[in-house]
């Protein structure tokens, strides 16, 4: 009996189970006001703390996670690149949304260190009608519609692994990336896919930030986040699609009807001038359609706003006639 006694304690005190605590603490770089999807998204699947940050330096390393919406592209230097380097060999995880700058990746030593050795883009046109996750740990079972059109495709080599590539006619489109350094775990996505919970939840695990066995069921008809999708057919005549979609309250009041506010979809011209208001009205949680005929309107490069809530998005389309 006393043998027993004292295996179990030495089992008591020796073995540690990987337990998800939910108590990291996540740093937001966000200098283009950017992560509204993401944060709606994080929210639903962690009750880790969020902070947000207006520069990149040292104080990173205070953080568990980096999430850094750089954007468009947001020019690293040398010393964020080099803050950056440190808060990796750290064994630190960073999710990066950015759109990559030929210029950028030859001059800061932070992309040849995650393993990117050359990036390019081809001018080449195609619509992108979904997203699909390669047969992976990471990425296994993902399907995201994005369908957007790009004016270019984005070409990267190195040493980085494609998690995510889009189908777009006979092209495949690479989306987002992990490194192929094992010591280090940094995601490039080059598409925004982070505001969609599912491959966020991908994310998360891939990162040790939630537990996998606590996946969530997403087979179901609940709306977790706004989205506003790219247009399609994009350059289009006579008419286009126009899809978006309204969250479920997190807390919706007892017997209440889960109306998710006032919404608007307005189109405007290049010089910002509004041409239609296309939506007006209170909506449900759910995904709608809306079709846009502008058949009394020049060909050109149009754009469509939604707002809702405190959720703001704006795309841009190419009529042809």
């Amino acid at each position: 009996m006393k043998i027993i006694f004292t295996l179990l304690l030495l089992i008591y005190f020796f073995y540690t189970p990987e337990i998800y605590t939910q108590k990291q603490s996540i740093l937001i770089f966000d200098p283009y006001g950017v992560s509204a999807g993401f944060q709606s998204s994080f929210s639903i699947l962690s009750d880790d703390s969020v902070f947000i940050a207006d520069t990149i330096d040292n104080a990173i390393n205070n953080y568990d996670a980096l999430f850094l919406f750089l954007g468009n592209p947001y020019e690293l230097d040398q010393e964020e690149g080099n803050y950056l380097i440190e808060y990796l060999q750290n064994q630190k995880p960073i999710y990066l949304y950015t759109e990559l700058g030929l210029a950028q990746t030859d001059s800061v030593d932070f992309w040849k260190f995650i393993g990117l050795d050359f990036y390019a883009e081809a001018t080449l046109t195609v619509p992108v009608d979904s997203v699909f996750g390669i047969e992976s740990e990471f990425t296994n079972g993902v399907i995201i519609d994005t369908s957007f059109w790009s004016p270019g495709i984005p070409f990267v080599q190195g040493n980085l692994t494609s998690v995510l590539v889009g189908k777009g006619g006979s092209f495949d489109i690479d989306v987002a990336y992990i490194s192929g350094i094992d010591s280090i775990k940094i995601i490039v996505d080059q598409y925004f896919q982070i505001h969609h919970i599912e491959f966020l939840e991908n994310v998360l695990i891939y990162f040790g930030l939630m537990d996998p066995n606590s996946i969530t069921d997403f087979n179901n008809s609940t709306v977790y986040d706004f989205n506003l999708s790219q247009n399609y057919p994009n350059p289009f005549n006579p008419s286009t699609k126009i899809k978006y979609q309204i969250p479920q309250h997190q807390n919706p009041l007892p017997g209440g009807d889960n109306r998710g506010g006032l919404v608007t979809l307005k189109v405007y011209d290049v010089l910002g001038n509004e041409i239609i208001t296309l939506v007006n009205e209170e909506k449900q949680s759910g995904e709608y359609e809306v079709d846009f005929d502008p058949s009394e309107l020049s060909s050109g490069i149009y754009y469509y706003k939604l707002q809702a809530a405190n959720f703001t998005s704006t795309k841009k389309m190419v009529y042809l006639k």
